[in-house]
Parts: C-alpha cells; structure tokens; sequence
C-alpha cells in the first residue's frame, strides 16, 4: 500500500486518524479488562462471605454435635442407651468436621483467588523468597 496524500499535510491527517483509532482501541480494551478484573473481585468477595456465613452456621452445627454427644457419653456411663449410641454419635462428629475442614478448605482457596485477581499473589507476597 502507497501513502499519497490526496492534499497538503493528508499525510500527517492520516497518521493522525490511525494513532487516534489505535488509542481508541487501546482505551476500549483497557476498559473492557478492568470491568472483568471488577467482576471476579466482586465475584470471590461475595463467595469470600458466603462461605465465612457457612462457615459460622458449621461451627454452630458442631458445637451442637459436640454436647450432643457429651449428653450420650453421659447416658452411657449411667447405663440408659447402650455404647454403639456414643460410637454413632462420635462417627457423626468425625464426618461433620471432615466436612468443616472442606469449607475452611474452601474459603482459603477463595482467598488465594482474590489476591491473585488483585495482583497480589506473588512469591513475595507468600514468603517464599
């Protein structure tokens, strides 16, 4: 392709024109990648709350589990409901806090996520040097 300005200084108006489209382009894309960088913090900020009311509702559920089964052991030792109750019981504690520990599994890998989304994730960041 031959540039030929039609008129004096056609040249110059051309380059113009193309560095204005490039800088409109520019301005279009860096808008477009901080309304997805908005997106994902908002996105792990809700899931981030989520799962701290989650988890504060597991934490609840095993206090309950917890002197539930303290009332059972108490039941065993006076004889009204026969051991397997308290091993059921200890068995139902052990799966709700394996099931607790997947939240808490949850929320860090969330956190992880929002700082790598802010760009703070770095090996700095995470001591490793």
């Amino acid at each position: 392709m031959m540039d030929l300005p039609l008129f004096q200084g056609g040249l110059n108006w051309s380059r113009m024109r193309a560095a204005k489209k490039s800088f409109q382009q520019a301005r279009h894309q860096t808008t477009a990648l901080e309304e997805r960088i908005r997106e994902e913090v908002r996105t792990s900020w809700v899931e981030l709350k989520s799962l701290e009311k989650v988890k504060a509702t597991w934490e609840r559920a095993l206090n309950l589990e917890r002197a539930a089964l303290d009332g059972i052991k108490e039941q065993v030792k006076q004889e009204i409901v026969p051991l397997r109750e308290e091993l059921k019981s200890q068995e139902d504690l052990v799966q709700k806090e394996i099931e607790y520990q997947g939240v808490l599994f949850q929320m860090a890998v969330e956190r992880f996520r929002l700082l790598r989304v802010l760009g703070l994730l770095s090996v700095e960041s995470l001591g490793l040097i």
